[in-house]
C-alpha cells in the first residue's frame, strides 16, 4: 500500500524490516541483560512495566514513522531525557545508591545516548525512591520526596 512495486523497492522493504526486527531483538537482549544482574528484582512487576513501556514507546514511534514517514523517535528521546533530568533533580537522585545516581546533566546525556537502557532503568529507580525502597548513599540525609 505505501511502497512502490518493483524489485528494488521490495529489497529495500525487506532490508528495513530485517533491521527493525534485528534492532528490536538487540534492544530486548540488552534490556534483559542489564536488568537481570539482580534476578530477584528482575521478576518484579515494576521492572516489567518499565520494559514494556519502553518497548511500547519504540513501537509507537515505529508505527508513526511507517505511516507518515516522519521519525518522532528523537523528539521522544529528547523529551523523556529532559523530563528525567528535571525529575532527577526534584527527587534528589544523587542521594541514592544506584548506577544512575548522577546529576541532571549526566542523566540527560545518558538518556540521549543510551535511551533504551536508561529510560526503563530510571523508571525503576524512580519507583524505588517514590515508594521508599531505595537505599541512601552513606552520609545522605533522608528528606521526604
Amino acid at each position: 500500500m505505501f511502497h512502490a512495486s518493483g524489485k528494488q523497492s521490495d529489497i529495500d522493504m525487506f532490508k528495513n524490516r530485517t533491521f527493525d526486527i534485528a534492532g528490536a531483538f538487540i534492544v530486548l537482549l540488552v534490556l534483559v541483560y542489564a536488568v537481570s544482574k539482580n534476578f530477584a528484582h528482575f521478576l518484579s512487576r515494576q521492572t516489567w512495566i518499565a520494559i514494556l513501556l519502553t518497548i511500547g514507546l519504540l513501537g509507537v514511534c515505529t508505527v508513526i514513522y511507517r505511516l507518515t514517514g516522519f521519525d518522532i523517535s528523537w523528539i521522544m528521546v529528547l523529551g523523556t531525557a529532559l523530563w528525567a533530568a528535571i525529575d532527577s533533580s526534584k527527587i534528589h537522585l544523587k542521594r541514592y545508591e544506584s548506577g544512575i545516581s548522577y546529576g541532571p546533566v549526566v542523566v540527560f546525556v545518558g538518556f540521549v545516548f543510551l535511551w533504551f537502557i536508561a529510560f526503563p532503568w530510571y523508571l525503576i529507580v524512580r519507583h524505588k525512591i517514590k515508594t521508599g525502597a531505595a537505599v541512601l548513599k552513606d552520609g545522605a540525609t533522608n528528606v521526604a520526596v
